[in-house]
């Protein structure tokens, strides 16, 4: 009767383990919340200007850099901030080109992208590096232009 009963466990443990060590489907994460979150999360910590402010700063003949953080296919077809003190980086290569884009930790740097989230996580990035005083132009190119503020072709 012990070897039954073993038998009987084992058999149960062997069943039950075969059926809870079958794949389960997944859901997959969905990205796009993920990455609304971590832009939200990016912009608690920065600063984030209007458009026109930084087009006041611009009359003023403030001294600050934007940094545009878009693509260079982007920015062909979109056009650029009517600024010269600007540096382009995009976002996809921005930390190895870092070193070499002459940005000094002290400037005041206002970053840009499209439509503000990629500049957001862009911004982050920047202050995990060390530069002190950055922020994001909220609405990125999209809502400069739409503004009507200061471009070039």
């Amino acid at each position: 009767t012990l070897f039954r009963s073993s038998s009987i466990v084992l058999a149960a443990l062997l069943f039950s383990g075969c059926t809870s060590s079958q794949p389960t489907a997944a859901t997959p994460p969905n990205f796009d919340n993920i990455f609304k979150e971590k832009v939200a999360d990016a912009k608690k910590d920065l600063t984030v200007v209007s458009g026109a402010q930084v087009a006041q700063m611009m009359k003023d003949k403030k001294e600050f850099v934007i940094v545009d953080v878009r693509e260079a296919d982007e920015i062909k077809t979109f056009g650029k901030v009517d600024w010269p003190n600007q540096k382009h980086l995009s976002r996809g290569k921005m930390e190895p080109q870092l070193q070499k884009s002459g940005l000094k930790i002290d400037d005041n740097l206002y970053v840009m992208c499209k439509t503000g989230a990629r500049s957001s996580l862009a911004a982050k990035t920047l202050k995990e590096y060390g530069f002190k005083n950055v922020a994001v132009i909220d609405g990125g190119m999209d809502l400069w232009l739409e503004k009507k503020l200061p471009s070039v072709d």
